[in-house]
């Protein structure tokens, strides 16, 4: 049997290309400026959208969902700066804004 020096089954990976201290720098600095406003808005929204969803009493919602973002909001920042690429921060970020807004926009619409 003739094995070849790659095997179908095994994956290829890319090496993380390095990236200079300017490039560095800037990525860091546009994760900062897309997390923190971006985030916050994303989490805003999340819990706006729990304290309509949660069953029990409106005051205990609000209370609970609000409580829930602190972490949320906190995992938000850590994974952002933790993320491979920007661009998978920014989709993500877009994608976690557009769930609680189209519920919250769908609420509104209903009633």
């Amino acid at each position: 049997m003739h094995t070849s020096p790659r095997s179908p089954h095994t994956i290829a990976h890319k090496k993380a290309v390095p990236l200079s201290d300017a490039s560095r720098k800037w990525e860091i600095a546009l994760r900062t400026v897309l997390v923190f406003p971006v985030g916050y808005v994303a989490v805003s929204l999340y819990t706006a959208s729990l304290s309509l969803v949660l069953p029990m009493p409106r005051a205990q919602a609000v209370l609970a969902s609000t409580m829930l973002s602190f972490a949320l909001y906190s995992v938000f920042i850590i994974w952002a700066y933790a993320a491979s690429a920007l661009r998978k921060v920014v989709l993500v970020a877009l994608i976690a804004a557009a769930l609680p807004t189209v519920h919250l926009l769908c609420t509104a619409v209903i009633k």
